[in-house]
C-alpha cells in the first residue's frame, strides 16, 4: 500500500532491474565516491520501481532496503569518516550555507513569539547536528535524534542532547524540524503522527523534501534520462525512496489536522545588498503571491489546527 495514504489505487510508472548492467554501473560509481559498495550480492533479483499513488500524488519505491541492507547503505556504502571529513572540505558547508540555516532558524522562532531560550528544538534525523548547533546558538533547548553512531558523537562532542525514537512519547517541543528525512523512511506517516503528538498546543512542525516538479514529465520520458540525472535525484535509488509532491503534503496536512502557515522558501533576509526592485519581486511574492506556493513548495512550517 502507498506509505502515506495507506491505498492501493497506484500505478508502476518506470522499472529498472538492480542486476542491470546500468544500475550496477551506477551503483559503482555513485557510490564509489563516498565510501563504496564492496559485496553486490546484496542486491537480490527486484527492480528499481518507481509507483505514483493516484489518491495523494506520493511517488515511492515499490521494493526498499531492509534493516540489515540499510545499515550497510549508510555505515559503508556512505562511509560517515568520508562524509565527516566534508564538513571541513567540501564545497557545501561554505558562509552561505550557514547564513540560510540561520535565517532558517529566525523564521522558525519567529513563530513561536517566545525568548528563544524558552524554546525546546528538536532536530528529528539530524545527520551531523548543524542545525541543532544553529538552534543552540540562538539559545533553545535543543535535542536531535539519529541512527548513525558516527553523527551521534560528532553531534555530542558538540554539546547536543541526543535523544531515542521511544523518550519522544514523554516529551514536547516548540519546533520540530523534519529536513530532508521522510523521503528515506519506509512508514513517513507513522512518523508524523509521533511528531505531532511531541508538538507544544502552538508549535511548529518544519517540513522539507527534495522537490522535482518535473519528476512526472520526465519519466515518462524515460529514454532520454538517466540514473545520474539531477531530474532523477529525488527518487534516487535506494535512499530516496518517497518522493513528495507538493499535492502530497496537503493531503499529509489534512489528515493530520495541520495547516500550513510559512513557506520556508521566504527564510532568507531582504538585506542592504538587493536592489529596490529585487526587494520589491520579493515582497510580492511573499505577501501576494504566497498561497501560490502551497501548489509547488515542499519546503513548509505547519501547526496544529
Amino acid at each position: 500500500t502507498c506509505p502515506i495514504c495507506n491505498k492501493s489505487d497506484f500505478i508502476s510508472i518506470y522499472s529498472l532491474a538492480y542486476k542491470s548492467e546500468e544500475m550496477l554501473t551506477f551503483l559503482k560509481e555513485f557510490y564509489g565516491k563516498q565510501g563504496g559498495i564492496k559485496d553486490f550480492s546484496v542486491f537480490t533479483d527486484v527492480n528499481y520501481e518507481l509507483m505514483q499513488c493516484s489518491y495523494c500524488d506520493l511517488i515511492f519505491q515499490k521494493f526498499v532496503p531492509n534493516d540489515n541492507l540499510m545499515f550497510l547503505l549508510y555505515e559503508e556504502f556512505i562511509n560517515p569518516e568520508i562524509k565527516k571529513l566534508e564538513l571541513t572540505t567540501g564545497e557545501r558547508y561554505q558562509l552561505e550555507y550557514f547564513q540560510r540555516i540561520s535565517a532558517e532558524i529566525e523564521y522558525l522562532l519567529k513563530m513561536i513569539k517566545q525568548p528563544p531560550v524558552k524554546i525546546k528544538f528538536l532536530d528529528y534525523g539530524m545527520g551531523w547536528g548543524l542545525l541543532c548547533n544553529m538552534a543552540k546558538a540562538f539559545g533553545c533547548d535543543t535535542y536531535g535524534t539519529e541512527l548513525s553512531p558516527s553523527r551521534i558523537e560528532y553531534a555530542k562532542a558538540n554539546g547536543i542532547k541526543i535523544i531515542k525514537d521511544n523518550d519522544l512519547k514523554d516529551m514536547k517541543f516548540d519546533i520540530i524540524n523534519l529536513s530532508d528525512v521522510l523521503e528515506h523512511l519506509t512508514n513517513p506517516m507513522q512518523t508524523i503522527k509521533d511528531l505531532i503528538n511531541c508538538l507544544n498546543p502552538n508549535g511548529v512542525l518544519r517540513i522539507s523534501v527534495p522537490s522535482e516538479r518535473k519528476i512526472k514529465e520526465n519519466i515518462k520520458n524515460k529514454e532520454n534520462i538517466s540514473l545520474y540525472s539531477r531530474e532523477l535525484n529525488c527518487v534516487s535509488p535506494l535512499e530516496h525512496i518517497n518522493c513528495f509532491s507538493p499535492t502530497t503534503l496537503l493531503y499529509l496536512a489534512k489528515v493530520n489536522n495541520l495547516k500550513i502557515v510559512g513557506f520556508l522558501d521566504f527564510a532568507h533576509h531582504i538585506n542592504i545588498e538587493h536592489t529596490i526592485n529585487q526587494k520589491i519581486k520579493y515582497l510580492i511574492k511573499k505577501y501576494f503571491l504566497y498561497w501560490h506556493y502551497s501548489k509547488i513548495s515542499t519546503n513548509i512550517a505547519l501547526q496544529k489546527i
